[in-house]
């Protein structure tokens, strides 16, 4: 076991894995919680309070991470998978699902690009990965403001949540957590699932805004389908289902 964690933190960036044992020792002489975020807006902190509070979560969870871009930088379950959790990671982008199969290996990393229908799509590449998207929408507007290439776009064709998980997800799993941020395209994603088949207990989903927020689809579909807005934070909304909802 020893020798698993010592080969899994060289695979690691080098100063990532002196935080990470740093982390560990502090933890040990203290006893004290000590953590740091790799999430952009501290999800991943937000995260397991969710799960706490709201659904008595202490153990390690699960996760599917869609758009899950790089499995460290930015990452909204990284640090989850240090806490024990475990889940499916999908992406579009073939270079980061064999970094993401290198650093998660208890994880399971899918390559696919999500849709509520399975078409043909153009991926289209940035040079900064975490906006790269398959919503033409989107594309247009982050031209403006970041380096996309004609030469670095593939034709691929999607498929549905609910069919990916079919074919990776250990049927009776519960799935305590969907992330979603897909630049642009999350509503199709999150049509994309089965909610009577596959139902999370925290949806964190990309909405560039509070404005308005109960009139957007996301907000009008997940209250339909029974989740609780909690609150907005850093470009996401929170939800947690009120089936399981124990404090409100």
């Amino acid at each position: 076991m020893m020798n698993n964690q010592i080969r899994w933190l060289k695979s690691l960036p080098f100063v990532l894995a002196i935080k990470l044992v740093s982390m560990s020792a502090v933890r040990k002489l203290t006893g004290l919680p000590v953590a740091f975020s790799f999430a952009q807006g501290a999800e991943d902190i937000i995260i397991p309070y969710l799960a706490k509070y709201h659904f008595g979560i202490n153990r390690s969870g699960t996760y599917v991470d869609v758009g899950c871009n790089s499995p460290i930088k930015y990452s909204n379950t990284f640090f989850l998978y240090l806490l024990g959790w475990r889940g499916i990671n999908i992406d579009a982008n073939a270079d980061l699902i064999d970094e993401c199969r290198r650093v998660r290996r208890q994880d399971i990393c899918v390559r696919a690009a999500v849709s509520d229908t399975e078409r043909e799509v153009v991926f289209h590449k940035a040079k900064d990965d975490a906006v790269s998207t398959i919503d033409e929408t989107r594309l247009v507007e982050w031209k403006k403001h970041f380096e996309f290439s004609d030469d670095d776009q593939e034709t691929v064709v999607t498929k549905t949540l609910t069919s990916i998980l079919d074919q990776h997800w250990k049927t009776g799993n519960e799935i305590d957590l969907l992330s979603i941020d897909v630049e642009g395209h999350d509503f199709n994603v999150l049509k994309s699932l089965d909610l009577s088949k596959y139902r999370p207990k925290i949806i964190v989903i990309e909405m560039h805004s509070i404005q308005d927020m109960p009139q957007t689809e996301i907000y009008q579909y997940l209250v339909k389908n029974d989740f609780v807005f909690k609150f907005y934070a850093v470009l996401n909304a929170y939800f947690v289902d009120a089936h399981g909802h124990e404090n409100h």
